[in-house]
């Protein structure tokens, strides 16, 4: 972490506040000018599409507004596979002396899942990757949270009030961007309450000035509540003026260089070699971070954290090389979804139509008002003139490639979407075990790679909180976990056994000895239970011990839950073999008297 002093922030409307507010505009305009090439700038019409509103407004009447909404069903579905086990973390570390603090750090990782509902807020989050084609995953430190101690939470930001250097086009070398920006939407009030007087002076947003619905007509604008919050509240245009002011707060985080006391860049170090003599070194430059609100500054301060990154990473969708922002699952998908409404609509319309009967007849069977009365309803009265003909015809059948059309859509959807009938609970055409089980795994191929990305984006996301631990908790809390049986229970966390034996600068570099993993396929239920199914027949050929077949389907306490079953068998075995001699004997003793009974003395009627 940098050690320089922060420059004291400008005077407000100073030309210095000036110049620094234009500056790091600049990154904003420049980063949404980047994204309005990416499929974000289409994320209200799929937010729109997977809520079933799939018609254009100026639809004619006479066609009806059929939608098959596959898209939300394909949408709940694949969320329901990525998020339906909870992925395992596993903090490993490369110094042998921290061996058995790993421990002491993965319990308040896995407790953020318990305490935050963060596996909910996955869900959703993974949601509006799908539709957005990315989403932003963001760690810091609340200090309101825990009733008022301060605590890590993790949470979803809206892609949309966020923009990234444009350099950067993978997710993964996030460390490279020169500048990360995130917009959201605070209360005049709460900022005063976190910055302080300084933020008296901060004007108020005019868009913002009307956000509470006077009619329930005319929807149409996004909601105006902070993205940070992960709430989404939709206001319409016209709207009462609000009582409470809101200003749109835009966080800078962008490399700059170290500054002296003066403010003046530290490009270069001194460092002397082995032989005495002094060369200048190029340091690193450090993240800095500018918080603007409504024209002032409200902070200019270097990065607060000690890992020394941004605190946001993405989670991109899709095969994308040109930007970070990813691909659209359902812009994907769209035009297939689009193709099955109309034509199952224009189906429902000529079913209407053609279940009506088709009536021909002599110009002069009936007066011009009889045959303005000839309507689509199911039964009409009509007198025609003597030697004038009127006839009925039955409608013609539907055409079945119609519905073959119909079919190849929808098998469509979850072809590109990667999903299939094994994926979706539906039976195959073989039912061998074996089969099922290689058809299942083959099937979800594009699952297990989305599964793999999600997998690599916990793991960037979550390995800045080990640093922020250090960092933040200074004092023994209580927490709580899911443990292995299943249960929420409690457990202490202890600082000073993290910190034994480290002092001063040690402690805030001890991070660096500790990296997080999560277990690959472990966000995957359908990973576990084949590797329970594998582990259960290699236990049936004897190359598994009981322990190991426990210890592959995640058993709590396997070599315990082992032993118990063994000492029971044991038992069980012992008190059988008993039972059995008991038995035996009696068997013997009654056999026996059997034989001196049933000995035959002679022939029917003689005696001995």
């Amino acid at each position: 972490m940098a050690t320089t002093t922060p420059r004291p922030l400008p005077d407000q409307s100073s030309a210095r506040e000036r110049d620094l507010i234009q500056f790091v505009g600049k990154f904003w305009a420049e980063g949404q000018n980047a994204k309005s090439g990416t499929d974000l700038r289409d994320v209200e019409d799929h937010l729109q599409l997977v809520r079933g509103q799939q018609w254009p407004r100026m639809t004619p009447r006479s066609v009806p507004q059929f939608v098959l909404n596959l898209l939300n069903d394909h949408v709940q579905r694949k969320v329901g596979l990525l998020t339906d086990a909870r992925p395992i973390l596993e903090v490993t570390t490369t110094n042998d002396r921290y061996t058995d603090r790993t421990h002491i750090l993965e319990k308040p990782l896995n407790a953020m899942w318990t305490e935050t509902s963060w596996q909910e807020a996955l869900s959703k989050g993974l949601a509006l990757t799908l539709m957005a084609g990315s989403n932003v995953g963001m760690l810091g430190w609340d200090p309101l949270a825990d009733n008022g101690r301060g605590d890590i939470r993790p949470r979803f930001f809206d892609p949309r009030s966020v923009v990234i250097d444009p350099g950067v086009t993978s997710a993964t070398a996030m460390e490279t961007a020169e500048y990360v920006v995130t917009q959201e939407v605070r209360s005049i009030g709460s900022l005063i309450e976190q910055f302080g007087e300084r933020a008296v002076a901060i004007q108020p947003d005019a868009n913002l000035a009307n956000q509470y619905a006077e009619s329930n007509r005319n929807r149409g604008i996004r909601g105006v509540l902070s993205p940070a919050t992960g709430l989404f509240r939709r206001r319409f245009q016209d709207s009462l003026a609000t009582a409470v002011f809101r200003a749109y707060v835009r966080h800078y985080w962008f490399k700059d260089w170290q500054r002296d006391e003066a403010g003046h860049p530290r490009r270069t170090t001194q460092v002397v070699r082995h032989d005495g003599s002094v060369v200048q070194r190029p340091v690193r430059r450090m993240i800095r971070h500018v918080v603007i609100a409504g024209g002032v500054v409200l902070a200019d301060e270097p990065n607060p954290y000690w890992h020394e990154h941004y605190p946001i990473e993405i989670l991109d969708w899709g095969m994308e090389t040109d930007h970070i922002w990813g691909q659209s699952e359902i812009r994907q998908l769209r035009s297939a979804q689009d193709a099955l409404n109309r034509l199952a609509s224009q189906i429902i319309r000529n079913t209407t139509l053609l279940n009506n009967f088709v009536i021909q007849g002599d110009h002069n069977a009936l007066d011009a008002d009889q045959w303005n009365e000839l309507t689509n309803r199911a039964a009409i009265i009509l007198k025609t003139r003597p030697n004038t003909r009127l006839n009925f015809q039955s409608p013609p059948s539907l055409p079945p490639y119609l519905f073959t059309v119909i079919e190849w859509l929808t098998r469509s959807i979850d072809m590109i979407g990667g999903m299939s009938e094994v994926s979706r609970g539906q039976a195959g055409g073989s039912q061998s075990g074996i089969t099922v089980e290689s058809l299942q795994l083959a099937s979800q191929t594009v699952i297990r790679l989305e599964a793999r990305r999600l997998e690599a984006f916990l793991t960037r996301l979550f390995t800045k909180a080990i640093s922020m631990i250090f960092q933040f908790y200074t004092s023994d809390r209580v927490k709580q976990i899911v443990g292995d049986d299943g249960m929420v229970t409690t457990f202490s966390f202890d600082r000073a056994a993290l910190v034994m034996g480290l002092q001063g600068k040690e402690i805030e570099r001890a991070f660096r000895d500790f990296n997080l993993t999560v277990r690959p396929g472990s966000s995957l239920n359908a990973t576990r239970i084949q590797r329970a199914v594998l582990a259960s027949n290699l236990y049936g050929m004897g190359l598994l011990t009981g322990e190991d077949l426990l210890a592959a389907v995640e058993w709590p306490a396997p070599k315990e839950t082992f032993e118990r079953a063994q000492a029971e068998h044991a038992e069980k075995a012992a008190a059988a073999s008993g039972a059995q001699g008991v038995a035996a004997s009696l068997n013997r003793s009654a056999g026996g008297a059997r034989r001196i009974a049933s000995f035959p003395a002679g022939p029917m009627g003689n005696s001995v």
